[in-house]
């Protein structure tokens, strides 16, 4: 069976809560939720504490945080979700404040439930430099890398994943304080990457990344579920020596 993109959803901008929620419809079979959450957390407050869709608990995978800039990403997955239109919900320790946050969902059908295929990493760049990459060293054949990744730069640059990474969500410039300091957010796979061993996949940001700003990035494999299993049915021998 073959891993297959399935749909997305996204919360609005928030801020000032302690919770958020939307609505994501998975479908198909051997399903697999991803949730990505970026907070622009400059007072040290919001941090994630849990993410559940259909009142089911998420797994919290990577997260890394801008240093110096107190800008989180971070990564919630879930196998089997129910099908449907359902409830995502993320839940934080205290509000984030006159700050901001905004979350994606990205879900796929095809995929093993056994596990992450591997559990990949995160990676960071700051000052003059405005792309990013972590290598991901995927264990099974036919494996997805799944990543997010969230800028912050000081002018109005595009983000976008590296070739030949799909984006399934994404949204540039969705903060402006007092006109600057654009932010760019999203959600990409790569795959069927056919021979396992180590595959680099990473973003870009065409703006001015200077040393106040960041590019972040964290990644996962997920992998196909097996074929169908072939059942052989003996018949008795006919014929000669019978």
């Amino acid at each position: 069976m073959a891993i297959a993109h399935d749909v997305d959803s996204q919360s609005a901008p928030f801020g000032s809560t302690n919770t958020v929620s939307w609505t994501h419809t998975c479908t198909g079979a051997n399903g697999f939720l991803e949730v990505s959450i970026v907070v622009n957390n400059g007072d040290g407050a919001g941090h994630p504490t849990g993410v559940t869709y259909n009142g089911v608990s998420m797994t919290a995978g990577n997260s890394i945080t801008a240093s110096g800039l107190l800008i989180s990403l971070y990564q919630y997955y879930l196998f089997g979700p129910a099908t449907g239109a359902n409830t995502v919900t993320v839940t934080f320790n205290n509000g984030i404040g006159g700050n901001y946050a905004l979350a994606a969902a990205s879900s796929y059908t095809g995929v093993n439930q056994s596990g992450l295929d591997s559990a990949g990493g995160t990676a960071q760049t700051a000052g003059s430099v405005s792309t990013v990459s972590v290598n991901v060293t995927t264990v099974h054949a036919n494996a997805w890398i799944l990543d997010t990744c969230f800028s912050y730069a000081y002018s109005y640059g595009v983000l976008g994943p590296n070739s030949p990474q799909v984006y399934t969500y994404l949204t540039n410039n969705y903060i402006a304080s007092g006109g600057i300091q654009p932010h760019g957010f999203g959600l990409s796979y790569q795959g069927p990457i056919v021979t396992p061993g180590s595959t680099s996949d990473g973003w870009a940001d065409a703006g001015a990344i200077t040393n106040a700003g960041a590019i972040s990035m964290a990644a996962f494999s997920i992998y196909p579920a097996g074929g169908a299993t072939t059942t052989l049915r003996l018949l008795p021998l006919t014929g000669v020596g019978m």
